[in-house]
C-alpha cells in the first residue's frame, strides 16, 4: 500500500507542478509519428506496468483485467486534475483529497475480492 501511495504522490505532484505540460502531454501524444510514437508507447507501457504490478501486489485477488482497468481509472483521475475548474482545484488540501480519492478507487479491487453476498430472490 505504501508503494501505491508513493506512485500516486509522485504522479499527482508532477501534474500539479507541471499542469500545462501534463495537459499538453495528455492531448498531444496522439499526434506523434514513428519512431517517436513507438518510443513513447514503450515508455508508457513500462510506466503503466509499474502501476498494474503495484495494484496486483496490493490486491492479489484481482485479476489482470481488473488491475488494468483500475490502473487506467487511477491515471485518468490524476491526469485530469489540472483540467478541473479553478473552484474544484482551489481546495486547501487538494493533494490529500485527490490521494484519498485515488486510494478509494483502488480499494474497489479489495471490495470485489470479498465474497458476494447472496441476494434473496
Amino acid at each position: 500500500a505504501e508503494q501505491l501511495r508513493n506512485l500516486i504522490a509522485g504522479h499527482l505532484g508532477y501534474v500539479l507542478e507541471n499542469p500545462a505540460l501534463a495537459v499538453g502531454h495528455h492531448r498531444e501524444t496522439r499526434s506523434l509519428v514513428d519512431p517517436f510514437r513507438a518510443h513513447w508507447r514503450r515508455r508508457e507501457a513500462r510506466y503503466v506496468a509499474r502501476w498494474t504490478e503495484c495494484l496486483h501486489r496490493c490486491y492479489p485477488g484481482a485479476d489482470a483485467r481488473e488491475t488494468a482497468a483500475a490502473t487506467s481509472a487511477l491515471l485518468h483521475l490524476l491526469n485530469s486534475v489540472p483540467e478541473w475548474p479553478g473552484e474544484a482545484r482551489n481546495v486547501s488540501d487538494l493533494v490529500e483529497l485527490v490521494t484519498a480519492m485515488a486510494l478509494s478507487m483502488a480499494d474497489v479491487l479489495r471490495l470485489r475480492e470479498a465474497p458476494k453476498a447472496e441476494v434473496p430472490s
